[in-house]
């Protein structure tokens, strides 16, 4: 009898004990109020928040203080399969979702360091022209209607395109999948009328599961130029004789960026850095003294990258294959 009333008492107390219900944490970043769920590994994957309309230049950290405990952002939630771990029960409160379809001013996301996952529909109709992937990122699901998106760069260790990875990115122009993509699923491009540049850094030809374009929108393949490490020009045509891009090869030699080079003019105050000459994507980064990344990101045109830097602070400033050290004085 004992036992039974302390269980009911527990269970009045602690519902979430018995009916499993979900630990929510909300954290302030700049002037966007960001949500995230407790995942059963103790992590936390960042979630749509119904209540906010985004705005600006949206910063997630790579971990949020709650209750006492700092918690690591591992993941972006999303729709997908209910034994998805990162599965959020409804697209409508996906990562970003929710409240950005229709938010004024939101210009981009960056992610952090630490993050493993991006679940399917994360930023389903997300309105922002640039969103930051670093380079922890292991998988990266189905990418969904991001109708201003100008370029997307898949890092490092993901391994794989999945169906739908690219589906509906009306003004995309370039992609950039890193050296150990290895697969890519059948579609995994689908309604992007404006790609003019993949470029593709393995250098054995990833496998195609029969035609990842086919509903790619742009019938004459060669109107896309397809940038492949140098040397393997051949090897892609050989393993890829039905696709009849417009190959070109770069020499990526370890480097991140891929064109610009010395030619690129990058310059960093207070306000933050101001890249100009951009003939394709290049990565700029920033660094302090010690090494530590500041901000990296891929750029496809003359920009400027909003940061508050401190004066009078060393810092380095990489763009393109070209390293500078440089002081804020102002």
């Amino acid at each position: 009898m004992k036992q039974y009333i302390l269980a009911l008492l527990l269970t009045m107390l602690c519902p979430a004990l018995f009916y499993g219900q979900d630990t929510y944490f909300t954290y302030q970043s700049g002037e966007n109020e960001l949500r995230f769920r407790l995942l059963d590994d103790g992590t936390v994957g960042l979630v749509g928040n119904p209540d906010w309309r985004y705005t600006g230049d949206v910063v997630v950290p790579p971990a949020i203080q709650a209750d006492g405990k700092a918690y690591r952002v591992t993941a972006t939630c999303g729709g997908g399969d209910d034994d998805d771990p990162y599965y959020e029960g409804t697209d409508a409160t996906s990562a970003f979702n929710a409240s950005s379809i229709d938010s004024e001013g939101l210009r981009s996301i960056t992610l952090p360091e630490g993050l493993l996952h991006i679940a399917n529909f994360s930023f389903y109709k997300v309105p922002v022209k640039e969103l930051k992937i670093p380079s922890t990122v292991e998988t990266i699901g189905q990418m969904s209607s991001m109708g201003e998106l100008l370029s997307l760069e898949y890092p490092e260790k993901v391994t794989r395109v999945v169906a739908y990875g690219f589906y509906i990115f009306p003004k995309l122009e370039t992609v950039i999948l890193g050296p150990n993509v290895s697969y890519i699923e059948e579609p995994a491009f689908i309604n992007c009328g404006s790609l003019k540049r993949i470029y593709f850094k393995a250098k054995e030809p990833p496998v195609l599961e029969k035609d990842p374009f086919d509903q790619l929108g742009i019938w004459d393949l060669s109107k896309i130029t397809a940038y492949v490490p140098k040397g393997c020009i051949d090897a892609y045509k050989e393993a890829w004789p039905d696709f009849e891009f417009t190959y070109a090869e770069v020499d990526y030699s370890g480097i991140d960026d891929v064109t610009g080079g010395d030619e690129v003019i990058a310059t960093c105050n207070s306000s933050g850095i101001h890249v100009a000459n951009v003939t394709g994507p290049v990565t700029v980064g920033l660094y302090d003294t010690l090494g530590r990344a500041i901000y990296t990101g891929t750029v496809d045109h003359d920009t400027t990258i909003p940061l508050e830097l401190a004066t009078s602070q060393i810092y380095i400033l990489k763009a393109g294959n070209k390293c500078t050290k440089i002081i804020v004085k102002h």
